[in-house]
């Protein structure tokens, strides 16, 4: 089955192609946000490169958060406007599951550190054992001095926050005994998005076209910055 992939979680915004499980072609673009300026044009090209027909796109997958409130909203949008104008299905692929999913024949735990505000980050803990990858618990905000209290185990840490809040996390980890992952394995790869889409999508997993929302976890900035000045005006 022909497998589109898009992730714009991160600022490493990616699109990729797979056929029945191989790679077909992969395009990543590392910069600043901006992913709606390339987007389009990266998946055109995906399928000029490779010769493959639109007509046969069987499946999207994508990456639905969390991360960055306006990358994930312009990836699932274009996801969306792909997969209606195909036919073919969709299926919506969490972040953090693209990110553990690299150490999916490593036994042991892996954290998912993903960069949100200020000291906080997203974090979800993964158990791989038997080349079987598990998540422990759900994934939720937390405050990066609560690392201690919730790695109880040896893990391997990856993703956006573990490299911004590098120094930080160090400092913890004689308490934590964590391992930072190798920077390769940070990207957060459309390719994998793809691979863990399809596999769900042949196991009979299936997400409804008009219902799939961001996962957000949490309000933006902006909208929390609304309420609060509206409930500021209805007080006065």
């Amino acid at each position: 089955m022909l497998t589109l992939g898009i992730e714009t979680s991160s600022p490493a915004g990616s699109v990729a192609l797979i056929d029945d499980g191989r790679l077909l072609a992969e395009r990543t673009l590392n910069v600043k946000w901006g992913h709606s300026r390339f987007l389009v044009s990266f998946i055109d090209g995906l399928f000029k490169d490779t010769g493959a027909d639109k007509k046969k796109l069987g499946l999207v997958a994508v990456s639905i958060g969390p991360g960055s409130f306006t990358g994930l909203r312009v990836g699932l949008a274009t996801a969306k406007g792909l997969a209606y104008a195909s036919g073919s299905g969709i299926i919506a692929v969490p972040t953090s599951d693209i990110l553990a999913e690299n150490f999916r024949h490593i036994p042991g735990h892996v954290a998912v550190i993903i960069e949100s505000v200020a000291d906080e980050v997203y974090f979800a803990l993964y158990r791989s054992s038997g080349g079987e990858l598990r998540q422990l618990d759900k994934t939720r905000t937390v405050k990066i001095k609560s690392l201690p209290r919730l790695l109880k185990y040896p893990a391997v840490i990856c993703g956006s926050g573990a490299e911004k809040h590098a120094e930080r996390i160090k400092n913890l980890s004689a308490k934590c005994r964590l391992t930072a992952a190798p920077d390769s394995s940070f990207l957060y790869r459309a390719s994998t998005a793809a691979k863990l889409g399809a596999e769900r999508f042949s196991e009979g997993m299936k997400n409804d076209l008009f219902g799939i929302v961001p996962f957000y976890i949490k309000k933006s900035i902006a909208e929390t910055e609304w309420k609060k000045r509206t409930k500021s005006r209805k007080a006065e």
